[in-house]
């Protein structure tokens, strides 16, 4: 009896499939992971340095900063989660933004907030927007009433 052997593909162990999969290929899988994951991914290699700069969808929670309970930690998870806001928003490239999630929970962003929707406003990419409060109710500022392209809207706790 004779055996006939078939070609097989041999891989690499060293090479990066990943990376040569299409750019939206690859935001799609960095938006299934939790954000701060997917900033991480920029220390992997040159080509994945800006990467999540694309990125369309963007979800940011106060679990994302979580620190302490007591007044004075609830100030420092405050301001890291508004600057990892911004931070995002500031280098974001992308085309659009598909959804823009926030869910501040117990932190009292109100100015922060509307700075936040004006530029969404103002950028014009935003097709979904979540923002959950689970404490005191906001009253939208004026710059939300100018967003276009908007498809979905989902506010808890805001007043016109």
């Amino acid at each position: 009896m004779e055996y006939q052997t078939t070609p097989t593909t041999t891989y690499c162990l060293n090479s990066d499939f990943i990376s040569t999969l299409p750019q939206n290929i690859i935001e799609d899988i960095l938006t299934r992971i939790p954000l701060q994951e997917a900033l991480r991914t920029s220390v992997l290699s040159k080509k994945w340095r800006y990467t999540w700069r694309g990125m369309p969808k963007l979800v940011f929670t106060d679990r994302m900063v979580t620190v302490s309970s007591n007044h004075l930690h609830i100030q420092l998870n405050k301001y890291k989660l508004i600057s990892a806001i911004f931070h995002v928003l500031l280098f974001h490239n992308g085309p659009t933004i598909v959804e823009f999630r926030c869910s501040v929970g117990e932190l009292h962003m109100e100015s922060e907030f509307a700075q936040i929707l004006s530029y969404l406003a103002r950028e014009n990419t935003v097709k979904q927007l979540f923002f959950i409060n689970d404490n005191r109710s906001y009253k939208l500022p004026v710059s939300f009433f100018s967003f276009q392209g908007l498809e979905f809207i989902h506010l808890q706790n805001c007043t016109f």
